[in-house]
């Protein structure tokens, strides 16, 4: 009786050991069911997002290329329609005329093999007539397409040149002088090179290609379904390289102005470089940029050149194209005149695509170089006049003395190249300059000094506070009638690469032969420029490289004294010559400022102790203010720079 019921007990528990089983079995298969559709769920929502992703990757690079196109074509300015009216007009003519070679011999071939006598006379009368018809027909639209590019590229060239002249200061001191020369003229040329032949290679391709498909099909759809396969697969071979190329072609532009940079350093420089045997080094830095260009150059060449196995691809197509056209001739399926248009439309095709591979790469270059172009237009120029905005309400608060009684004033002025890297260069600087005074700034460098020079003619708007010239406030002037008050003579005269005549006149447009003379006389470069070779004909090189330091100095008091502005502008005009040298310019300066209010930055003393007055400027501020006497008697920043200066000429 027990063990019945120690069994019957026992059966209890695996039956309910089997329903707990069964139980946690369906919990696990709806677990797991639920799990495969979780995984199901999100493997259709990745693949919808990695569509999705694909989708909108084609359409930014649709997007992208419609801008470079839109970019391109915008520097063509008002020369736009008659460039596509003379552009799409060639392609339609041109297409025509592979379409009527193609017919044309295809009538032939069919005549000479059917012996039509009349045949052949007609076809050989219409192609005569449709040759000369031709060549007729496409002058004009040639001469606007051209006219249009040439007419085009000479106004970007003036947009460009007009812009990087009315960039602000901040942009040359930021900037390499040889990247502004690269894209004047590499990605111009860049510019250029595509409207004249790449977009009418790619025009051309695409017109011919359209032409041909059609007219192939019409005349045997087997032949022209072979033929278009073959090269629909080619064309898109050709594209996939699209958008490495224009990486590729942007880089390799980059390249060419940091090569550029390097020209220009060395050309500039090269009395430094040989001065201080920089040769092997300069040329060290040159062949490394030089290497990288050319590594830009191959990784383009190399990816045009991976396109070339489409040339044996097309063979091998066309070959298997003719054996397949001999056999339908064979049958009598087709006729000898079809396969020679045939073959001749194959070769058309097969030229539109290889072509359309190179040209597209080349487009792709050419938006690298737009875009380096449009970079230089997206930098704001400068603006005609700083009296817009915060700065016009700043200097409404300060009143501006009459001319007759303030010359300049500077009213509480902050000032900093970068308001976001540091603290000011200028910090809260007040002082007055009345009118004939001549006023010398001192001080230890970085103190402001030539900053001061700086925003007088508006190269910097001030942070804060006011400035007042004339009896107006700076915001008030136009910056072209501001810089006509101030005559200004630089540390280092720059001079251009022309005459000394015309480096005289810069300093006013029109002037007379004999103002220009005058001025040279006063300046006491007229007895030197008598002796050069040509006189004031001789040309004086780059940066007036054929003059000493005394000479370029004196041709630019010349220029400033033939502008007889009101105000004179001194930066260390004599600190790089020598006693002779600086003599002469030392009179010169003083014809030039005579009966001029003169702000002279100046280290020596000759210059500095006939001053009306001295300022000391010291950490953006005016830390002493007074005569040579009374300020070495005070015995400090500045009596410290004069004992500095005696000790220095003592050893």
């Amino acid at each position: 009786m027990k063990a019945r019921l120690l069994n019957r007990a026992r059966m209890k528990n695996c039956w309910a050991i089997t329903a707990s089983m069964r139980r946690y079995s369906y919990v696990s298969f709806r677990i797991i069911r639920n799990a495969r559709r979780i995984g199901e769920g999100n493997r259709l929502r990745n693949r919808d997002r990695l569509r999705n992703a694909v989708k909108s990757h084609n359409q930014a690079k649709m997007y992208q290329a419609g801008i470079g196109l839109r970019k391109l074509f915008s520097f063509l300015g008002p020369w736009k329609k008659r460039y596509f009216i003379g552009l799409f007009s060639q392609n339609v003519i041109w297409a025509v005329d592979r379409l009527a070679v193609a017919m044309i011999l295809m009538y032939l071939t069919n005549a000479i093999f059917e012996k039509n006598a009349s045949l052949l006379i007609n076809t050989s009368i219409f192609a005569i007539v449709f040759t000369a018809a031709l060549v007729a027909l496409v002058l004009y639209p040639r001469y606007l397409w051209i006219s249009a590019v040439y007419s085009g590229m000479a106004h970007l060239r003036e947009r460009v040149f007009n812009h990087i002249l009315r960039l602000p200061a901040a942009y040359f001191e930021s900037h390499h002088t040889g990247n502004a020369v690269s894209v004047l003229t590499n990605d111009v040329a860049a510019t250029e090179e595509a409207y004249r032949q790449n977009m009418m290679n790619l025009t051309n391709s695409l017109f011919e290609g359209v032409v041909c498909s059609v007219a192939m099909f019409l005349v045997d759809w087997r032949m022209a379904s072979l033929s278009f396969g073959c090269g629909v697969v080619a064309f898109i071979v050709t594209t996939l390289f699209a958008k490495r190329l224009r990486r590729i072609g942007q880089t390799a532009q980059e390249k060419m102005g940091i090569m550029s940079e390097r020209y220009a350093d060395l050309i500039a420089g090269f009395q430094v470089v040989r001065a201080f045997s920089m040769g092997k080094w300069i040329l060290e830095r040159f062949e490394h940029s030089n290497a990288e260009s050319k590594k830009a150059a191959l990784r383009r060449v190399d990816l045009e050149s991976g396109m070339a196995f489409i040339n044996s691809f097309w063979m091998l197509s066309t070959i298997i194209q003719m054996a397949f056209g001999v056999y339908l001739v064979s049958i009598g399926e087709t006729d000898m005149g079809s396969l020679v248009a045939i073959i001749q439309f194959t070769g058309t095709l097969q030229f539109s695509v290889q072509r359309l591979g190179g040209t597209i790469s080349r487009i792709q270059s050419a938006f690298a170089g737009a875009d380096r172009i449009q970079a230089v237009f997206d930098t704001e120029a400068e603006p005609e006049h700083y009296g817009e905005g915060a700065l016009a309400v700043n200097a409404t608060q300060f009143q501006c003395a009459p001319a007759d009684e303030t010359a300049v004033s500077f009213n509480q002025v902050c000032f900093a190249y970068d308001e976001a890297a540091g603290e000011p260069i200028l910090k809260d600087l007040s002082f007055v300059v009345k009118p004939g005074q001549v006023v010398a700034l001192a001080g230890p460098s970085g103190g402001g000094k030539s900053t001061i020079l700086k925003l007088l003619q508006g190269f910097y708007p001030p942070g804060s506070g006011a400035i007042c010239v004339l009896g107006k406030p700076l915001t008030s002037y136009r910056l072209d009638d501001l810089r006509r008050q101030f005559a200004f003579v630089p540390q280092e005269a720059w001079l251009f690469a022309t005459t000394i005549e015309e480096n005289i006149a810069y300093g006013r447009p029109g002037a007379s032969r004999e103002e220009i003379i005058e001025a040279a006389k006063a300046a006491n470069a007229h007895e030197f420029i008598m002796e050069t070779p040509d006189g004031y004909q001789t040309m004086v090189g780059e940066r007036g490289v054929r003059l000493s330091g005394g000479q370029k100095q004196r041709i630019a008091i010349a220029r400033a004294l033939l502008k007889d502005a009101p105000i004179l502008l001194l930066d260390e005009a004599t600190s790089s010559l020598d006693t002779e040298s600086e003599l002469l310019v030392q009179k010169a300066l003083e014809r030039l400022m005579a009966g001029r209010t003169t702000l002279v930055v100046a280290h020596r003393l000759a210059t500095i102790q006939k001053a009306d007055s001295i300022m000391t400027i010291a950490d953006g501020t005016v830390a002493e203010q007074g005569t040579h006497e009374e300020l070495v008697a005070q015995g400090g920043i500045y009596a410290d720079l004069v004992a500095a200066g005696r000790a220095a000429l003592a050893s």
